[in-house]
């Protein structure tokens, strides 16, 4: 019984889920770029957003509100909250890190999100750990020695896995787990 229940556990522990994604569904994210005039270096980038995303897993599993929260330009963090704004974290974008395709109108930003206390909302864990966010080009404005590029979001890089977790594997986890306390409670007995 004790090998089973064990066996159990290790299968539930070994099955991963998939990558959560992660959809615009009201609102903005934009980026503006500033780069040299021979758009050869980008020297900061600027980040807004107020907006609502869907987070699935494949089925949804919750919305995640975004705000800029009105910062001074440059501005490179955007903070997410939960749908019932109890849970909050903030997405830190590196714009000096970018890669672009050779044209410069589609652009991949390294993202970090960071915690802002215990995060047990699945949706808000699943939007904190993205690792990168992808951007196309809207428009080129020049100004003084440079160039300012306008992106808008077009997705997220949810990285390679979800912390959201699967019914059958928190359930076989709970059946293994289950199996080990029988052994207990008998031996006691």
């Amino acid at each position: 019984m004790r090998t089973l229940a064990l066996a159990i556990l290790s299968v539930a522990f070994s099955l991963t889920s998939p990558a959560a994604t992660i959809q615009l569904i009201s609102g903005n994210l934009t980026a503006s770029i500033l780069f040299s005039p021979d758009f050869s270096v980008v020297s900061d980038g600027d980040f807004r957003s107020t907006g609502s995303f869907l987070v699935s897993n494949p089925a949804p599993v919750g919305i995640v509100q975004t705000s800029d929260g009105g910062a001074a330009s440059p501005n490179h963090v955007i903070i997410a909250a939960d749908f019932g704004l109890s849970e909050f974290g903030t997405l830190t974008f590196f714009p000096t890190l970018a890669t672009f395709n050779p044209s410069k109108t589609e652009m991949t930003v390294p993202v970090v999100g960071t915690p802002g206390g215990a995060i047990t909302k699945p949706e808000l864990a699943a939007f904190l750990g993205v690792t990168s966010a992808k951007f196309s080009l809207l428009g080129v404005t020049p100004i003084g020695g440079g160039n300012i590029a306008t992106y808008d979001f077009t997705s997220f890089d949810p990285g390679t896995g979800s912390p959201i977790p699967e019914p059958a594997a928190a359930g076989l986890v709970a059946l293994g787990l289950g199996g080990l306390c029988v052994l207990r409670v008998r031996r006691r007995i």
